[in-house]
């Protein structure tokens, strides 16, 4: 079970890496192609939070259909897609090769980073702030299929967006 909600993480950032290159693209922002990769990450988990946020209006959070719009994202911004990997295939490679003693103890400082936060995140939670907004909250949505209000949890409110995909795997 933890492969398939990792593979479907996975598959939100490379939706919204295709989403936000597409929204770069349109409004020409100007960027090294590194840069770019990384604004296109950025942007593209801010719309399909919004897009969540709509559907989660709507009642429409059902899996197959969430999920659904996710691979049909991907399929439509395929090009963008891959230039982002690539972006950051390529970013990686060339920080690596180049010699530069700084920039390679900061990618390891960033690979590090990130091992360190992904073994954490899949520490059980025991905080009330995880517990009650990033999970609780989330899970009454997907259960109702909608956003609905939680009379116990005020902050329920802004526990849309990136998170309620996590419990529609």
């Amino acid at each position: 079970m933890m492969l398939l909600e990792i593979a479907g993480a996975l598959a939100v950032v490379l939706a919204a890496c295709g989403v936000g290159r597409a929204l770069l693209r349109f409004a020409r922002v100007r960027a090294s192609r590194g840069e770019a990769a990384f604004y296109s990450a950025a942007a593209g988990l801010g719309v399909l939070s919004l897009v969540m946020f709509a559907v989660g209006l709507a009642g429409g959070l059902y899996r197959y259909y969430v999920w659904g719009l996710i691979v049909v994202t991907i399929a439509l911004f395929a090009r963008d897609v891959l230039w982002c990997v690539r972006s950051f295939i390529r970013l990686a490679g060339r920080m690596a090769r180049r010699g530069n003693v700084f920039e390679a103890a900061l990618l390891a400082a960033v690979v590090f980073s990130l091992a360190l936060a992904f073994t954490a995140a899949l520490a059980p939670p025991t905080e009330t702030d995880a517990l009650t907004l990033h999970l609780l909250a989330p899970r009454e949505y997907t259960t109702h299929h909608r956003m609905l209000h939680l009379d116990d949890n005020w902050d329920s409110a802004m526990a849309m967006g990136p998170v309620s995909y996590t419990h529609l795997t």
